[in-house]
């Protein structure tokens, strides 16, 4: 299941517009070594460094979100899509990017989750969105998956194949996390 958390603090820093103005995404394989340093103190050797990235503040290395991923495969495709012969024939011919990991801090929102976004996606494909057989896939009760392939252009900071259809998933997980927390709370 893709653990999606939002947090008040990761490693500090508050967001102010002169910080909004110097995060930067890199995959954790290419970031600063006191980025890298954090994330593998947390999770070890549980993530692909260089499909996995970071969201962080270029001044001061705060980091204010991350993603975590795996090369794997959906497992059990023919059960999770049964009847949908052309999705089960194209998973089991391609590969697949594993979200198991989102964490933000509660005041990332829109530009710095797509940028997050894309740059996974431009990473995990390497730069080739005619590349196909590469999906990124996350599982939030429901098994979401979308391919690389990006037959329209690519922007980095604007909604693309991959980042429309999990930014949706990110958000609307916490919102519904969240409304249970506060019942429960009742």
């Amino acid at each position: 299941m893709t653990h999606i958390s939002r947090q008040t603090d990761i490693n500090g820093g508050e967001i102010t517009q002169a910080v909004v103005d110097r995060l930067t995404v890199q995959a954790i394989s290419v970031s600063p070594k006191e980025i890298g340093d954090y994330i593998h103190d947390k999770y070890g050797d549980k993530y692909d460094p260089y499909n996995s990235v970071v969201l962080f503040d270029t001044e001061t290395k705060c980091i204010y979100g991350y993603i975590l991923a795996h090369t794997l495969n959906i497992p059990n495709v023919d059960v999770v899509f049964s009847n949908q012969t052309e999705i089960i024939s194209y998973l089991n011919n391609s590969s697949g990017l594993y979200l198991s990991d989102i964490v933000l801090r509660k005041e990332i929102k829109e530009t710095p989750l797509i940028k997050l976004l894309n740059t996974l996606h431009l990473t995990y494909c390497e730069g080739d969105f005619n590349k196909d057989g590469l999906y990124v896939w996350m599982d939030c009760g429901e098994t979401v998956f979308v391919p690389t392939k990006q037959d329209n252009g690519f922007s980095a900071i604007s909604l693309n194949n991959v980042s429309r259809v999990l930014y949706d998933k990110c958000l609307k997980k916490n919102e519904t996390l969240k409304w249970f927390q506060e019942e429960l709370g009742k």
